[in-house]
């Protein structure tokens, strides 16, 4: 990676590496250690030298009293101006101030044995704490590339970032009117499926009623047909009685050679005979319009299935299909959570980063200016 472009971006870069140095340090100074150190589990005199063991020890006593007195009932620090601050609190917080700053000075001087030694110790780090040094260093990555950047390829890479915001926002928008789109599209989906709803009931209730129908019509052609079985009985066995009477008759009227009643008696069976024929014929017209009728019920009813069948396909494809779009909505709300989620802990380390840049810069002005007024008090 390229050298800085100026000193004060060198500086900035310095500022940066401390930062993550102390941060890195930081995490490995949790509550599990200093409580081990203070119940006395744990032996420093092999591991650490004599200036930094009695630190360690006298940070660990502050720890814990600023644990007991300094700490609200829900386990957050108490404000320097709350009522129950007395100044002891308020001097043991500045205390361990001090000794926070004085440890990491004294791990930094050997920053790679001490560190070793404290993973020995107790190697649990904190995780807020490794979050947040990872997002500083990533962040110290990104001003280290930004400072390096001369300043043709700084505004160049502005004009891309320019450009690509502007293609955000054209994407953002085409992405609202889909969505609007969507919405329209699955409104009218909803109301295309109640309609579908409200003709599969209709159909579903013509078809009932078309079976009701049916099943009526087939009982009583099944009751025509034993009526008129029962009436072909009837006139089988009328016309077999007027035969046997005929053949009786004329058997009689043979014996007795009486031309008129045989007469009589062949009119009455060509009568009958004449009766039973027009009785087959009245029931042959009738079973035929009986068949066409049935046939009719059959084709109604294989249309009104087709059409059932087809709206069916039809409400089952809309629901496949709205559960592929709810699937897609999905998937793009979880993926622009986790992009914001990610931009805004990048925007908290940035304005971190930048306060304590700001607060730096201020101290250094001030120092600055206290020597000078030493200086010149001095001269005097």
């Amino acid at each position: 990676m390229a050298k800085p472009i100026n000193v004060e971006a060198q500086r900035v870069c310095k500022i940066l590496d401390d930062l993550v140095e102390k941060l890195e340090v930081t995490s490995h100074l949790t509550s599990e250690l200093f409580t081990n150190i203070i119940a006395q589990d744990l032996s420093l005199d092999q591991l650490f030298s004599y200036e930094l063991k009695n630190q360690l020890q006298y940070h660990a006593q502050l720890e814990r009293s600023f644990k007991e007195n300094n700490l609200t009932i829900d386990h957050k620090i108490m404000p320097d101006d709350d009522q129950q601050m007395t100044d002891e609190y308020r001097a043991t917080s500045k205390k361990l101030q001090k000794s926070t700053s004085k440890l990491i000075r004294l791990i930094l001087k050997d920053k790679e044995e001490n560190l070793h030694n404290l993973r020995r110790l107790d190697d649990h780090r904190s995780t807020d704490m490794a979050d947040f040094l990872n997002y500083v260093t990533k962040m110290r990555d990104l001003w280290r590339i930004k400072l390096s950047t001369s300043l043709e390829e700084q505004n160049g890479k502005d004009q891309v970032v320019e450009e690509l915001t502007t293609k955000n926002k054209n994407l953002r928008k085409r992405l609202k009117e889909k969505q609007t789109a969507f919405a329209n599209f699955q409104q009218k989906t909803d109301e295309r499926r109640e309609q579908l709803e409200n003709e599969r009931s209709k159909l579903t209730t013509e078809r009932s009623s078309e079976a009701m129908k049916k099943e009526k019509e087939r009982e009583r052609i099944q009751e025509n047909k034993k009526q008129h079985d029962k009436k072909m009985k009837e006139l089988k066995e009328k016309r077999d009685q007027l035969q046997n009477i005929y053949t009786t008759e004329l058997a009689n009227l043979t014996k007795k050679e009486d031309p008129e009643n045989e007469e009589k008696l062949r009119k009455d069976f060509d009568r009958a005979e004449n009766n039973c024929r027009d009785s087959i014929l009245n029931y042959d017209k009738d079973m035929e319009k009986n068949h066409e009728s049935l046939n009719n019920l059959k084709e109604q009813y294989s249309k009104v299935q087709e059409e059932l069948a087809l709206v069916e396909n039809l409400y089952r494809g809309k629901l496949e299909e709205k559960r592929r779009k709810e699937e897609e909505i999905m998937k793009k709300q979880k993926l622009e959570q986790e992009r914001d989620q990610q931009i805004g802990m990048l925007d908290k380390a940035a304005e971190w980063i930048q306060a304590h840049y700001r607060g730096l810069i201020t101290r250094r002005a001030y120092n600055k200016k206290g020597k000078k007024g030493r200086k010149g008090k001095k001269k005097g």
